[in-house]
């Protein structure tokens, strides 16, 4: 069995016959951790993509809320600017019949003063010595 002209001892065929298989296992260790270093890059270039697609929808919302925003800007200077004639044209049409004036303005008069931070006392007519009670109480 043993041939006395080999220079090898079965200790070395044996690690012969064991390189192929070494060579195996550390080429797969490889391709593994090629394939993991591919998976992670794949992995980071997706989160990179992503974030560029949401940023890119942010961007594109905000460019629709600033027109927007713009738009009504517009919308609301033109009303702001037609303002004073339709005012006008109401009052000048208001004031075509007298009896409606001085009641919108007696109107606007109470709102206003019911609006306001003073007092308002009524009192019946010709109650003269009344109202001056009241008002030398009110300055105490």
């Amino acid at each position: 069995m043993y041939d006395l002209n080999c220079p090898y001892s079965d200790d070395t065929w044996r690690s012969f016959r064991e390189l192929p298989q070494k060579a195996f296992r550390a080429a797969k260790k490889g391709a593994e951790c090629e394939i993991k270093q591919i998976e992670a890059k794949v992995v980071n270039r997706l989160r990179q993509v992503t974030a560029a697609i949401l940023q890119d929808g942010t961007n594109q919302v905000n460019i629709i809320t600033s027109t927007a925003e713009c738009q009504a800007a517009i919308e609301f200077a033109k009303a702001n600017a037609i303002h004073p004639e339709i005012v006008g044209a109401a009052l000048k049409q208001i004031c075509t019949d007298p009896e409606v004036a001085q009641a919108l303005f007696e109107i606007l008069q109470i709102d206003r003063i019911a609006k306001g931070k003073g007092k308002v006392t009524v009192m019946p007519p010709r109650s003269e010595l009344l109202a001056a009670l009241v008002a030398a109480r009110q300055g105490e």
